[in-house]
């Protein structure tokens, strides 16, 4: 939901901010590193799952689908990985664009009006902030007005 909110506010702001019209130079694309501040030392077999789900997150939808895709070693957080490690990560991609036909299908996700009231919600949320952060003269008085640090805190 984040990332297709994510794609429709860019749209809106490279449209009406910056006024381009062709909406295929309009698109969002994106990559994701997949979380590896969530995998565990105690099991980390069950880190694999871990990160499969994470790893779906962010394809199972084509409207929201990253382009690219790292994915942390099952082991990362024992240590930095081997290159075994690595290419275990790659193969689990591999499997998803290969093995499945999940890339075969238009965005599954189309139509569902809960997805649709979530990405609304954080659509209109974000552009409420956009517009509080312009009111107080952009990032950057944001910034310096301690505002950012706040919010993020």
């Amino acid at each position: 939901c984040k990332m297709r909110a994510f794609g429709r506010i860019w749209d809106r702001v490279t449209r009406e901010r910056y006024g381009i019209t062709d909406a295929k130079q309009r698109r969002f694309r994106y990559g994701v590193q997949v979380n590896s501040l969530g995998l565990t030392e105690a099991q980390p077999e069950n880190n694999v799952q871990r990160i499969v789900l994470e790893m779906l997150a962010v394809t199972l939808s084509k409207d929201a689908r990253a382009r690219a895709v790292q994915l942390p070693a099952w082991n990362e957080a024992l240590g930095l990985p081997r290159p075994w490690d690595q290419q275990w990560s790659l193969r689990i991609q591999q499997v998803l664009a290969h093995e499945s036909d999940l890339l075969e299908y238009e965005d599954i996700f189309a139509g569902s009006h809960v997805i649709e009231a979530k990405v609304d919600a954080l659509v209109e949320e974000s552009l409420a902030e956009i517009d509080r952060i312009q009111q107080m003269g952009g990032a950057m008085a944001a910034v310096e007005s301690g505002y950012l640090k706040s919010e993020l805190v």
